[in-house]
């Protein structure tokens, strides 16, 4: 067995891994990382933009204000806190490593922080808490993998120890104190005696068990082209080796289970209109089923405000609560001409379209690549029949609809009369979409300072966790949301490396 001797052993190379890890090394703490994978970075490898909230209290007041009132108050306060107000030193900590942030996309201000979507479209309200800022990438890939690659070797050349195809199988504890880890290295057990142990080993993507007790979904990790048949939740980055394993080590260790959930987004399962990952489109038609135009359910019926189209936790929040876990968006001829024509009324930064070119000819390519989820019908019954809706209820809801339209006000969810499109000219379409996610997260209860915590709330000396797998924590229990979490990482990497750092005295 090869045995070590370090100040501080982090469990993961992602964003809060190596945040923390370059942390602690450039302050002269001796840093071992550990990687079950080849390479580093894990889900931290595919955002393509970072959050940080300005360093100024006024800001720091009012973003920690919005973010509580968006959780009804569930959201951990005290980390809550810590991550905004840490999330200022972002910009100029990667700077002093030598990493140049992009450009900044949107940037929160006192006026309109909390009142538009946040990232500037595609998330909730109370996400517009922070300037966000693009991660320099190459290609049509996202930055977050490049930041991962300079942090891994900023931190190699500060001296801290990277095993890679590493895993770790065991936080060591004595007494009340963590004192350590056992990993699985290619030779044999490693042994590695540490005064602290930071658990940054983000979700449980593919633990299918995990999935259906702290989610609460049935499960299918269907694989490229992503058909979407099985199950009422598909992932989109599965094969990330995420099961839990960081949580798992941390409860037999006395940790409590924190707030745990998913990562929820929507998206019309992809076979024949993009690939694996979000930014591999073959078609446009993503785009469209972001619109706010008639969204019905599988008994035909509305069931939310589709204002919130481009919302994503919102929408698939919306859908997550129908039987079964379905939305249709639905238009007609004279909509798909305002498409072609005018364009989307909402645009998502990675499925830019300023109009949507050719729409029969790109639902037809769909279907003949196989999708089982768009639909283009000479009739309402027959785009009910095809795809799967109650005729009645349909029937119902599109008259009563088109009558909101006539007369420019919703009477049901008071929609944005901007939006009061009707379905009345032939042809009509329809897109099915359903449940995905980009990540799980949490499962380890932490204080202000990213401490684990008992279930007596007792501090665990020693042992902390950052990044995905205490972003829960933020969001409630159960959380309401979580996605966008990069930010997050990275200042809590920062705490809890600078957390570390004080309790082993170095």
């Amino acid at each position: 067995m090869e045995r070590i001797n370090a100040d501080i052993c982090v469990i993961g190379t992602g964003g809060a891994g190596m945040t923390a890890a370059v942390r602690a090394a450039e302050n002269g703490a001796k840093v071992i990382v550990f990687e079950k994978r080849a390479f580093p970075g894990g889900a931290s490898n595919t955002p393509m933009c970072i959050a940080s909230t300005k360093k100024d209290p006024a800001y720091q007041d009012l973003a920690f204000k919005t973010h509580m009132a968006m959780t009804q108050q569930a959201g951990n306060p005290h980390l809550v806190r810590a991550w905004i107000n840490k999330s200022g030193e972002i910009p100029e900590w990667l700077a002093k490593q030598g990493y140049q942030l992009g450009d900044v996309m949107v940037s929160a201000t006192l006026e309109t922080m909390g009142k538009q979507r946040g990232y500037g479209v595609g998330f909730p309200n109370g996400y517009f808490i922070h300037d966000v800022y693009f991660l320099p990438a190459r290609g049509r890939g996202h930055g977050g993998a490049l930041l991962i690659r300079h942090l891994a070797k900023r931190a190699k050349k500060l001296g801290v120890d990277i095993r890679l195809a590493t895993p770790v199988k065991k936080i060591r504890k004595q007494g009340e104190k963590i004192t350590g880890v056992i990993a699985a290295g290619r030779d044999g057990e490693v042994q590695v005696d540490a005064k602290a142990v930071i658990v940054a080993s983000a979700g449980f993507n593919e633990d299918k068990q995990m999935i259906r007790k702290y989610g609460q979904y049935d499960f299918t990790l269907d694989p490229v082209p992503l058909g979407g048949e099985a199950g009422d939740l598909w992932m989109v980055y599965p094969f990330l080796k995420l099961t839990g394993d960081g949580q798992k080590m941390a409860w037999e260790v006395g940790a409590d289970k924190g707030a745990m959930g998913i990562g929820l987004i929507p998206s019309t399962p992809r076979k024949g209109i993009a690939g694996l990952t979000s930014w591999i489109t073959y078609l446009q038609l993503l785009t469209i089923h972001e619109q706010p135009y008639l969204w019905v359910n599988q008994q035909g019926i509305r069931y939310y405000d589709e204002t919130f189209a481009d919302d994503h936790m919102t929408q698939t929040h919306a859908i997550a609560r129908q039987n079964p876990k379905w939305g249709y968006v639905v238009f007609d001829n004279a909509v798909k001409r305002r498409l072609e024509e005018k364009g989307p009324e909402y645009e998502y930064f990675i499925f830019q379209a300023n109009t949507i070119d050719d729409v029969d000819g790109q639902f037809a390519k769909a279907i003949e690549a196989g999708s089982k989820h768009v639909f283009v019908a000479d009739t309402l019954d027959a785009l009910a029949d095809k795809a799967g809706i109650e005729r009645e209820g349909f029937r119902k809801t599109v008259d009563e609809y088109n009558g909101y339209c006539a007369k420019g006000h919703d009477d049901l969810f008071a929609k944005d009369p901007r939006f009061l499109f009707p379905v009345k000219e032939p042809k009509f379409y329809a897109m099915r979409v359903g449940c995905t996610a980009y990540q799980t997260i949490g499962g380890i209860r932490v204080n202000g300072r990213t401490e684990a915590l008992t279930k007596d709330r007792k501090v665990i000396p020693g042992l902390y966790a950052a990044g995905d797998i205490i972003a829960a924590e933020i969001f409630g229990d159960p959380p309401i949301n979580g996605v966008g979490t990069l930010g997050f990482a990275v200042s809590t990497g920062l705490i809890a490396g600078e957390a570390a750092l004080a309790y082993t005295g170095t």
